[in-house]
């Protein structure tokens, strides 16, 4: 495969009784830091797909809904650095595609597994599969429920010029749990023996409970205290999701590779969050998040020879999202709730894409492999925000090239080259010019200004197969023109903290001029023997950003890096034992600072 990296995930144990997000942050190239955000190559930007398309169960907040998955459910993991035309356009980082478990033997099998953890997390999940004839029906259903304890810390200087003036620390606490149901049903006819049509439906819910206890301090320039108190914020969160999909696939002539499919999905998601936060002034925060998405897709697949073929198809992406986020605030002399008008705001936000590519790959004496595609993605959006009436619509039209090639060295080596050009849309939250409240002194603020951000990769790979090792090893580059970058500034108002008045500060994305990343990535694995296997990887990646704002520089120039090592070995009686070790290097940007982290599992 040259544009892809294939990992098999369903015997880890690390991974039992754990979800998406535990999985990912064992795969090479991936990493996942505390709040659940997923990185390809230390690079946030990136698509997840399920089973090669995009899905509701990664829901509207992909980071929570990769909580809510059960690491069960999954078969392997595909990690694609330098998609072909094939894949949609969108992620400049690249593709993470999870293929989920189905089973495909005659007559009826199934599964049943448990697990239990600590910090408290237990769960159950049962697959079934019952083929006869021309038809099978499969089913995977899991519980869980699983407690996510934590704490963080944030420290704030705000300056008076280019001195310090007041400084703002805060220690939270979580106190998070979770319970959620996932199941896949479906039914595929097989209606000859060249074709086949299955249908099937994914079904999750989840609910959960956080509380929040968050310690603030202040302090005086000298870094004396100066007052503190506490923020409780109790937050009920209730996600559902619904797909349906329909798959048709042809094959002509007794060949698999001479193939036409017709994809069809339907999904809806919502996501209910409410918050009651006891502060000076007691709020009530509710967002109600529903989204409709469509999916049309047909590919054809054509062989001139064995050793080539052409391949065209279409894809369209229709998603609308309405956004409804409402803040009350408690009148001390009533006690009652008065609706706060300035944040308080209804956002409908759609987003149409077309998208046709064409791409033809062959191989020549056994030796030299290319795959040359190109792409075209036609984007329509609406952004309509019903609180201040205004309406706004963006159409552009984007060519993307991919070519990726490979020459075997020999046997055991072989080298890859690859090439894309990539686009990052702005999703809605980017785009809402209303803020929303994350804490007294801190709020996020969209940009509506915003525009997409587009990459050009390149990346080198080696591979190299000696016996019991294996090694395989990359190095890419990219820039990205256009780049989203975070930024935090002072609104200009202040609110009271602790009896002192502390300036309001906002966060809002905005688009840098560039973004340049080089790495390199190593990866080893050694299996001595059916009973013991280790491997290891260590992925070293520097990001150069330029780009001003307001007359204010964001340059920034970053080297941070993560490593695991895994190793598996099978004790008498036939016990698995499974250790994992990870390290996540600390990290930088124009204002903030991340510190390193290390994390060991058993199992």
């Amino acid at each position: 495969h040259l544009d892809k990296k294939i990992y098999n995930v369903g015997k880890d144990l690390t991974v039992s009784g754990g979800t998406v997000s535990d999985v990912l942050d064992n795969v090479p190239s991936v990493s996942v830091d505390v709040e659940g955000n997923v990185a390809l190559r230390g690079n946030e930007n990136v698509t997840i797909f399920i089973n090669g398309k995009p899905s509701g169960l990664v829901g509207l907040n992909s980071t929570e809904a990769l909580r809510q998955l059960p690491a069960e459910t999954i078969e392997r993991v595909e990690i694609i650095t330098s998609p072909s035309a094939r894949y949609d356009a969108e992620g400049t980082a690249g593709i993470i595609n999870i293929i989920l478990r189905r089973s495909k033997l005659q007559g009826l099998n199934g599964a049943i597994n448990a697990n239990i953890g600590h910090p408290l997390q237990a769960g159950i999940s049962g697959n079934i599969n019952y083929r006869t004839g021309d038809f099978n029906f499969f089913n995977t259903t899991s519980l869980n429920y699983r407690e996510a304890p934590g704490e963080s810390t944030t420290e704030t200087e705000y300056f008076n010029g280019d001195d310090p003036n007041t400084f703002v620390d805060e220690y939270r606490d979580f106190d998070r749990s979770q319970k959620g149901l996932t199941t896949n049903t479906g039914l595929e006819w097989y209606i000859t023996d060249s074709a086949s049509l299955t249908t099937s439906m994914v079904y999750s819910n989840s609910k959960d409970d956080d509380l929040t206890t968050n310690n603030i301090f202040l302090r005086d320039n000298l870094g004396n205290l100066t007052s503190n108190y506490t923020r409780l914020e109790n937050e009920e969160e209730d996600d559902k999701n619904i797909q349906y999909n329909v798959n048709f696939d042809k094959q002509f002539n007794n060949n698999s590779q001479h193939k036409l499919t017709f994809d069809f999905q339907y999904e809806n998601s919502t996501e209910n969050e409410y918050s009651y936060i006891e502060d000076a002034i007691d709020e009530r925060v509710a967002t109600l998040e529903d989204q409709d998405r469509i999916l049309l897709q047909t590919d054809y697949v054509h062989p001139f020879s064995e050793n080539s073929q052409f391949e065209i198809g279409y894809r369209g992406n229709f998603r609308t999202q309405d956004i409804d986020y409402a803040l009350e605030f408690e009148d001390l002399d009533t006690g009652d709730f008065v609706l706060n008008d300035s944040v308080s705001n209804n956002l409908i936000y759609k987003e149409y894409v077309n998208a046709i590519y064409s791409q033809y790959g062959t191989k020549i004496k056994e030796k030299f492999t290319f795959l040359l595609g190109l792409r075209l993605e036609s984007t329509r959006i609406t952004i309509d925000q019903v609180t201040s009436g205004d309406l706004e619509k963006r159409d552009y039209v984007d060519l993307f090239p991919t070519v990726n090639l490979g020459y075997e060295i020999s046997e055991s080596q072989s080298i890859t080259i690859g090439y894309n050009r990539r686009i990052s849309r702005p999703r809605s939250r980017f785009v809402n010019p209303f803020p929303s409240r994350s804490s007294a002194t801190n709020l996020f603020q969209g940009n509506p200004n915003i525009n997409p951000s587009y990459s050009n990769a390149f990346d080198i790979g080696y591979l190299n197969q000696m016996g019991k090792v294996t090694l395989n090893s990359s190095v890419y580059y990219q820039r990205e023109t256009d780049a989203f970058t975070f930024i935090s500034e002072d609104t200009g108002t202040t609110t009271i903290v602790g009896g002192e008045e502390v300036p309001v500060i906002r966060r809002t994305p905005i688009n840098l001029a560039t973004n340049d990343r080089y790495g390199f990535e190593f990866n080893v694995s050694f299996r001595q023997s059916k009973k013991w296997n280790v491997n290891g990887n260590i992925n070293l990646f520097q990001s150069v950003t330029k780009g001003d704002y307001n007359g204010v520089t964001y340059d920034a120039d970053n080297f941070s890096w993560f490593a695991r090592i895994n190793n598996k070995y099978t004790l008498p009686g036939q016990i698995d034992w499974q250790t994992r070790l990870n390290y996540r290097g600390p990290s930088e940007d124009a204002q903030n600072k991340r510190k390193g982290m290390f994390s060991c599992d058993l199992a």
